[in-house]
């Protein structure tokens, strides 16, 4: 295969895997929207793959254009790089609901640790209102 042919095709291929992750970065969305963490972690490891597929074939690519100079190859150039950059605002919106949902649970988790200390510590006197800081059964000598 001479040059030109294979500098088309390696193109074709990473517009192919570009796609591909365009639309698994919407797929991880929902995913984290759902809090679907089995395909999450699916996701993930198809990302990680893609990734280094492009990366390998961006090696590869890189001397090829650099040698060939030629023009025809720029508009596959710029849907590349546009579909790159799609791609990168896509993990930052991915990134910002995966913190979201991190800082949800953190701020549940101390909600519900709240509660159990609260309810812990909590008695009532004899008129029926709460009282903060009583110990159930404290003070009953047998």
């Amino acid at each position: 295969m001479d040059n030109q042919s294979n500098i088309e095709t390696l193109l074709n291929q990473q517009v192919q895997r570009l796609e591909a992750l365009q639309s698994l970065l919407n797929d991880e969305l929902e995913a984290l929207k759902k809090r679907d963490l089995d395909q999450i972690t699916a996701i993930a490891e198809k990302k990680s793959e893609l990734l280094v597929a492009l990366q390998g074939a961006d090696n590869e690519l890189a001397p090829l254009l650099s040698s060939a100079q030629d023009p025809s190859h720029d508009e596959a150039r710029q849907q590349i790089e546009a579909m790159l950059n799609t791609c990168k605002q896509l993990n930052e919106i991915n990134g910002q609901a995966l913190q979201l949902s991190m800082a949800g649970l953190a701020r549940l988790q101390n909600m519900l640790a709240n509660v159990k200390n609260e309810a812990s510590g909590m008695t009532y006197d004899q008129s029926g209102k709460a009282r903060p800081g009583g110990k159930l059964g404290q003070g009953i000598k047998v």
